[in-house]
């Protein structure tokens, strides 16, 4: 339990809203860019067990939107994820993806990332350039890759 309540450190740490509340200028706005992506990793399964066992109650509100990714952030997280808040397959991912996430996030929505609504209808605008984005181009072409139907065995 010391090791939760020592200041984060830049190795353990995947970001934080207080990393963005100048440009943001306010908890409420700092938290929903990166409490879209919390939502997007509960949602894919992309979370560590010990977080989703923690979290439970909590995750399942969420699920079923009554509970918002940038809500969940601050209750349960305290506006912070840490990387070892994730599955390998999650930390895989945001290892790649996290250093041009806001980039995305502005371009998704064309606009500062700490004015956009945090509302479900834009999580459902964005959730999807996260998971193209974790299937990769060649899922996608694999999905035209072979012509027969499903129920063709030979």
């Amino acid at each position: 339990m010391v090791d939760e309540l020592s200041p984060s450190t830049p190795e353990r740490l995947v970001d934080g809203i207080a990393l963005h509340m100048e440009a943001a200028g306010g908890v409420d706005r700092a938290a929903v860019p990166l409490g879209m992506l919390l939502a997007w990793l509960v949602n894919l399964d992309l979370l560590s067990p010990a977080f989703a066992q923690q979290h439970a109650s909590a995750i399942v509100r969420l699920k079923y939107r009554e509970l918002k990714g940038s809500e969940l952030l601050v209750s349960a997280c305290g506006g912070e994820l840490y990387w070892s808040d994730l599955n390998d397959q999650g930390e895989r991912f945001l290892r790649e993806l996290y250093p041009a996430y806001l980039d995305q996030f502005v371009a998704t929505f064309s606009t500062d990332p700490y004015s956009v609504e945090d509302s479900w209808d834009n999580y459902d605008r964005f959730s999807p350039v996260l998971t193209a984005a974790l299937l990769g181009p060649s899922n996608s072409s694999k999905k035209n890759a072979s012509k027969k139907r499903w129920w063709s065995f030979w």
